[in-house]
């Protein structure tokens, strides 16, 4: 699954509740990789608050006998508040999580 772009909706809810069911329902299927890109230009406080909801649910899959859980969190080279964000967040994943810099011209969307 990859997420990318801008996040600051007027509603959180509506843009983030179909990705945390998706990602509740992975525990009633069969074990499979996993892998979350975030390559956030920017998210606000509540958009932080749902990728943290999600962390929590992928923290819970590899108990759950899945093979792996990976989350990639990107940020372009000059962006110091999104690479804090992102080491921010992987305090709370109990499963691998990479902070990985990169040039804009890296970032595919």
């Amino acid at each position: 699954m990859r997420i990318s772009g801008f996040s600051i909706p007027e509603n959180t809810l509506d843009v983030y509740t179909k990705p945390l069911d998706w990602l509740k329902d992975l525990g009633l299927t069969s074990p499979i990789p996993i892998q979350l890109d975030l390559k956030f230009d920017f998210l606000d406080s509540s958009s932080v608050r749902s990728v943290t909801d999600m962390l929590k649910i992928l923290n819970t899959l590899p108990k759950r006998d899945f093979n792996t859980v990976q989350v990639n969190w990107f940020y372009e080279k000059e962006d110091e508040d999104m690479r804090e964000t992102g080491a921010d967040l992987s305090t709370v994943a109990e499963i691998e999580f990479n902070v990985i810099q990169t040039d804009i011209d890296d970032l595919e969307y």
